[in-house]
């Protein structure tokens, strides 16, 4: 009798797990990364395939009015493009800077003058922060970010301020 009331309590605890289980990945919100809907459209039908950001993103100062930006491609299947967002030194946020299509490409250059005159005043090093996530047309659904920095230095010589990549 011990033994049947034994599997009789497994089989319920068995049970009572993949219920929660169940519940908990239906319960996640959509925002999450781990996350992303089966297609892009308005039904918010989720399931648990990764929308996974690009690997290996370099920013790579070229001169004061250009950063190459380079990365490999998502492996997600349903990614569309990718949205790279700027941070220049002194700001708080992140602002869009391009949409960059298709899934597979892999780089873009900055030439919206990334270095700007009012960094170019100051001496030392200056800063531009990028960020870049895989994302669905159509949708909101987008990757956490991967993050790379370029960053130059500006000298006085002879009263002339100069500047120049690290």
């Amino acid at each position: 009798m011990n033994l049947v009331v034994s599997r009789c309590r497994v089989a319920a605890a068995v049970a009572a797990f993949a219920l929660v289980a169940a519940t908990a990945t239906m319960l996640v919100p959509p925002t999450l990364a781990a996350f992303t809907g089966t297609t892009a459209n308005a039904g918010n039908t989720w399931n648990t395939d990764t929308l996974a950001p690009p690997t290996a993103f370099t920013a790579t100062c070229v001169n004061s009015g250009r950063v190459d930006l380079s990365w490999l491609s998502s492996p997600t299947a349903n990614v569309t493009g990718y949205r790279i967002e700027r941070r220049r030194e002194g700001e708080s946020d992140f602002t869009p800077l391009a949409t960059v299509t298709p899934r597979t490409a892999t780089a873009y250059s900055d030439q919206a003058t990334p270095f700007p005159s009012s960094l170019l005043s100051l001496l030392g090093t200056v800063t531009v922060t990028y960020q870049i996530r895989a994302e669905v047309a159509g949708s909101s659904w987008r990757s956490a970010s991967a993050q790379a920095s370029a960053s130059g230095n500006v000298t006085s010589v002879l009263g002339i301020k100069v500047f120049s990549c690290n």
